[in-house]
């Protein structure tokens, strides 16, 4: 358990059987994601313990719908968090203070790997925060444009005129259904305005911030499923406007979630960390 430099709680899961290891694994998850969700991360623990590789899930204040961060002393915040209410900056604490934890644990290494939004919350970090962790290897397991995707939806006007509405009639904290996620019409609408947020535009590369993947130098390896790269047409000239320290890798078979293909992803991601 941490505590963010804003005063929020967060749990994570350190698996260390062996508490010799000089090598650790961040897992940061996507909207919503949380260790009870993420049924492919079982197989990564159990793969990563064999190849002596200590592995931390890092609960992040958008892990959940809409939650709530413990109050545990007088200074902290008893607060209402969740993807519901989480705003992009909101990632600089959160990864901050987990970064910091794990080097209290004097690792020589660290990786990170990320799911989903969680790949947009790493990019967003990388470029906001003062904070400059030594990082190893990053891996990112299916980034989403979020952004793009939801403006794309049919119902997406239909949807930003409920959220203006809602604002303008003093309920900004009032939830609305996005497609697959929920979201206060206040946050909805800023995320949507906001460019830093559309830093993975692999959707459509207009009016997106490109500048935060060009300021990352450190390779990094983008994991999609086959089923993703099959139905995302745009992958090749997203690939040409993007820098070349980014590595694409289609897994067969797979889907977002990587249901089925547990071990394989599991095997490619050891390959990856284990590659000097």
């Amino acid at each position: 358990k941490v505590k963010t430099d804003d005063s929020i709680i967060l749990k994570g899961f350190l698996f260390n059987d062996t508490n010799n290891s000089n090598e650790c694994c961040l897992f940061i998850p996507g909207f919503e994601g949380n260790f009870v969700s993420n049924d492919f991360v079982d197989e990564l623990i159990e793969t990563f313990k064999l190849e002596n590789i200590d592995f931390l899930y890092a609960h992040t204040r958008g892990s959940f719908q809409i939650s709530n961060s413990v109050k545990t002393s007088p200074e902290d915040r008893n607060k209402i968090i969740g993807t519901a209410f989480e705003k992009i900056e909101d990632a600089v604490y959160d990864l901050k203070r987990w970064f910091e934890y794990l080097e209290t644990l004097n690792y020589k290494k660290i990786n990170v790997i990320t799911h989903s939004f969680g790949g947009v919350k790493l990019i967003y970090f990388l470029n906001n925060c003062n904070y400059n962790p030594k990082l190893n290897k990053i891996v990112l397991l299916s980034p989403m444009d979020l952004i793009n995707r939801t403006k794309k939806r049919k119902k997406y006007f239909a949807i930003r005129e409920e959220a203006m509405n809602n604002i303008q009639q003093g309920f900004p904290e009032r939830l609305i259904k996005c497609g697959f996620y929920y979201q206060s019409s206040k946050t909805f609408i800023d995320m949507m305005d906001d460019k830093t947020v559309n830093c993975w535009p692999i959707l459509n590369t207009e009016n997106s911030n490109l500048e935060y993947l060009n300021n990352i130098k450190q390779n990094i390896v983008i994991i999609y499923g086959q089923e993703e790269t099959d139905f995302i047409s745009s992958i090749p000239n997203f690939q040409k406007v993007i820098p070349s320290n980014y590595k694409f890798i289609s897994l067969p078979n797979a889907n977002h979630s990587y249901e089925g293909v547990e071990k394989e992803l599991s095997t490619v991601l050891v390959n990856i960390l284990k590659d000097e």
